[in-house]
Order: C-alpha cells, then structure tokens, then sequence
C-alpha cells in the first residue's frame, strides 16, 4: 500500500470519528419509535421548547413537557407546514428524506450531518441509537403528509427547485456577478419546464449562502467572494463582452464550487510553491487555490504580493518574476469573471470551444449596495 493510500485511509478513519462523535450527540439512545407523539415524548424539555420557539408557537413557555409535545403534533401534523418544510430540504436532505420516508427505518453505520440535520431540528424525523446502528425513522403521521404531496407532483417539483439552485451556483462559480433575469433566459434555453424571475428569486432566496457558493445582491445573483464595490467593477467590465454560455452538461459542471475545467497550469503553480515556497503539500494546495480565485476576480499584481505577505513568504526578484509568470499563464488559461467566463484566448483568438455559445449582455444598469 502506498502512502497516499495510507493517509487517505487515516484521512477518512479520522473523519469517521468525527461523525460518529456528532451522531452520538444527536442520536436518542433507545430503541427507534415510529408515531410523531412517541418520538416527541422521548425529547428533552429544553429541545421541546426549541422548537417551538422556532415554529413561533404561542405561550410555549409556560407549558409543561405533555403540552409542548402536543402542540408539536399539531402544528407538524398540518399539509401546509410540512410542505414547506419540505420545501426548504436542500438536494442532499432530500434525498435523504424520501429514503426515510420510503422505509419503516432506515439503518446506517456512519451517516453524515450533512444529510439530516435539518430533518431533526425541524421534527419532520428521529435519530435512534439502538444495537450498534443508527436508525432514522420518518413518524407514520409525517409520512401520510409527504405520501399526500408526493402524487400531487411534489417530487418534480423538488427537483426542478433544485435545478435552479444548481443553475444560479454555477452561474455564480462562472460568471462572479450575473442578473436573475438573464439566468432566467439561460435556464429556459436549455430546460423544460420553465421559470420566471419571481420563481427563480423565491427559490434562491431559500438557498442563497456560503454552501452554494452565491448570494443575492438586489437584482443580482453574486459570487459569495465578491465584496460590493468589486460586483460593481465586474457589471460594468463584463457588461463590455459577449457571455460564455456552453451546453447544460457542461455549464454544471460549474456548480461544484471546487470545479477546475482545465486543472494543467493549476497543478503546475501547486508544483511550484510546494518545491520553491513551502515543502507542505497541503500548504501548497491551499496556496494554489487562493491564487486562483484571485486569478479568476482579474486581481492586481498588488493582491497576489498581499497573499504573500499575509503568509510570510519572502521572494527574491527572480523568485517573484517566476512566481507571476506562473500566474499570468493560469490567469490566461481558466475562465475570468470579467470575460463574462470567457478565458483570455478565447477573446484574444475568437471563440473556439466547440460547445460554446455567447450571448449578449443585457444592460447591466447601476447595482445599489443597500
């Protein structure tokens, strides 16, 4: 076994501890319960009151264990709450939930947060640790709701809400800054059933952070590395040049935050910094990647000797000089926010991707940054 093996295995043991340790904390340790009132009389007072302090249920703090459970059931027992707690499951605790829901328990060895966290802060399932396992169970009564909205579409639904989602993350991963109107026309170029700017923004409003990459920006749809004056540099910049816009396979592949179309000269600048500036290959990693995302904001020279400094990390003349050569031919390689996606050869040579279309740039207009 080679090393990279061992570390990677060590790498996912460790991770395992980790998830185990937080399941344990959520998990109630007996043995799975399949009513909405049983699971709810088995929550402490305090995780009672929790939720009904987030539901806005009214003077919840003067009730007893008993009351809090059962004004819980009422309130989770309604088609109208639970689907829009459905609603709010992001692609991952979707998922996850209709496996739940389409079994009397669902049994796992190692689940991870990610995945049911939502679920079990909202009520909508429990987490039981009984015989080694861990066991999620969606409550009969919650599972009649869900079975109710599921033939009435809710599952096409759900997954047209996360197409969207995905549309805008990749949107913003490509283009840094982009109008709701305009991802509207993107979208219905490449999909059926369609949408319309007020879907598009109440779905996003829903999912808009850190974890997809985006936020919303009045009008705009924005890269969540953008600080408010350089989304203003950008709409007047890329508002300049025609938008990139390749077939649908390719333009998700955008939408993971961590997508690298051509990771070449990337990996060339890792080799570099790990041989010339830091024997950490970790350090490197990271390195290399804070580099590119400046790479892909069209950063000044200033930025990158800022980088540097802010990691102590001295260069001679020479050093300097390889070290932005580096730069300069990533920077010419991906796809630069303020080429509206394009890369510099693109532009430079003409278009010549061959799934690559360029649509015009409606008028970007004055973004306001209340």
């Amino acid at each position: 076994m080679s090393t990279l093996e061992k570390k990677g295995m060590e790498s996912e043991a460790g991770l395992v501890v980790i998830w185990n340790k937080e399941n344990m904390s959520r998990a109630l340790r007996h043995a799975p319960v399949f009513t909405l009132s049983e699971m709810l009389r088995l929550k402490k007072a305090d995780s009672l009151k929790r939720m009904c302090r987030t539901y806005g249920i009214p003077a919840y703090s003067r009730m007893n264990k008993a009351a809090l459970a059962l004004a819980l059931k009422r309130h989770l027992t309604t088609t109208r709450v639970i689907h829009g707690l459905l609603h709010s499951l992001d692609k991952h605790e979707w998922r996850f939930f209709v496996k739940a829901a389409n079994v009397r328990k669902l049994s796992l060895e190692t689940p991870k947060s990610e995945c049911y966290g939502h679920l079990l802060d909202t009520g909508i399932a429990g987490m039981y640790h009984h015989s080694n396992l861990f066991h999620f169970v969606v409550p009969t009564e919650i599972k009649k709701i869900y079975k109710t909205l599921e033939s009435a579409g809710l599952h096409a639904r759900k997954e047209h809400c996360h197409l969207l989602v995905e549309y805008a993350a990749a949107a913003a991963n490509l283009y840094g800054a982009i109008r709701i109107d305009e991802l509207v026309d993107i979208f219905n170029s490449q999909n059926e059933p369609r949408t319309d700017f007020e879907e598009m923004h109440y779905v996003l409003s829903g999912f808009a952070d850190e974890y997809y990459g985006f936020f919303i920006l009045n009008e705009y749809i924005v890269d969540c590395c953008f600080p408010g004056d350089d989304v203003l540099r950008l709409a007047g910049e890329a508002a300049k040049k025609p938008r990139y816009l390749p077939d649908k396979r390719t333009f998700l592949e955008f939408a993971d935050l961590y997508y690298i179309e051509d990771p070449e000269r990337l990996s060339s600048l890792r080799a570099y910094i790990a041989g010339n500036l830091s024997g950490d290959p970790d350090f490197a990693e990271y390195l290399s990647h804070e580099i590119y995302r400046l790479c892909r904001c069209c950063s000044s020279k200033q930025k990158y000797v800022d980088l540097l400094k802010n990691h102590n990390i001295r260069l001679d003349r020479k050093q300097f000089g390889d070290f932005m050569s580096l730069i300069n031919e990533l920077c010419d390689s991906i796809r630069i926010w303020i080429n509206n996606g394009h890369t510099q050869h693109e532009l430079r040579f003409g278009c010549a991707h061959a799934c690559c279309k360029t649509i015009p740039l409606k008028d970007s207009g004055a973004l306001r940054s209340g």
